[in-house]
């Protein structure tokens, strides 16, 4: 299930530059940016703040799925797209590394 459409990011950061300072894009890329295997480098910022959406929404979706709770996949997809507008221009982080 994605939450967070890649071309909702792709599009997203075509008008949108990456918003980190020299010091914040050091601190990122040695503590959070995860190895791709398959590209052969390390992930982007985008790409980090969207595995860490879908990952806090996968958490809601088991969970309300757990309790029997309606799952209203449209909110949850706005959702996604708000809290990806606030994690990359650093406004809100998730929590945990």
């Amino acid at each position: 299930m994605e939450f967070l459409p890649t071309s909702y990011v792709e599009d997203y950061i075509e008008t949108h530059p990456n918003p980190l300072n020299e010091l914040g894009q050091f601190v990122y890329s040695r503590t959070y940016s995860r190895w791709l295997e398959e590209r052969g480098r390390r992930e982007f910022w985008h790409e980090t703040v969207k595995r860490a959406i879908e990952y806090n929404m996968s958490l809601e979706y088991k969970h309300l799925k757990k309790i029997g709770y309606e799952i209203n996949l449209d909110r949850m997809q706005d959702e996604a797209k708000e809290l990806f507008e606030s994690i990359y221009h650093t406004k809100q982080f998730p929590s945990g590394k």
